[in-house]
């Protein structure tokens, strides 16, 4: 019967610690003004700075909400080296880069965080 009960506090306290876990998981690292983007891409938060809706500069954090790196509009023209970078939109719950390619058609790709910092596209799937 001790058995049964000491077993009983270890998964309450597990289940206990796994939901505050997720609580904190929601709380951001930084102060958001009205302009800006928040966006959570799996354990990695993305900030987009923005002012009068203009793209300013875009913070990565890591999952222990430590600022991991940075980038101006020039890093994210270097994503797409023959298109130039336009706007930073949300669309359901995700960050999508919008480019104008040299043939002047828009493209629109979902920006996602890859290992330590690093802002890479969802590969398309054919």
């Amino acid at each position: 019967m001790r058995g049964l009960l000491l077993i009983g506090c270890f998964l309450l306290f597990w289940i206990g610690s796994g939901v505050l876990e997720d609580l904190d998981r929601k709380d951001l690292p930084f102060q958001k003004d009205q302009d800006d983007i928040a966006v959570l891409s799996g354990y990695n938060y993305m900030h987009a700075v923005m002012e009068d809706n203009q793209f300013i500069v875009l913070h990565v954090y890591d999952q222990h909400k430590v600022l991991a790196k940075s980038y101006n509009d020039s890093d994210l023209n270097q994503l797409i080296p023959s298109a130039t970078f336009k706007a930073l939109v949300k669309e359901n719950d995700g960050l999508y880069l919008v480019f104008e390619e040299e043939n002047s058609s828009e493209t629109k790709k979902k920006l996602v965080v890859g290992p330590r910092g690093s802002v890479t596209f969802v590969p398309e799937r054919y």
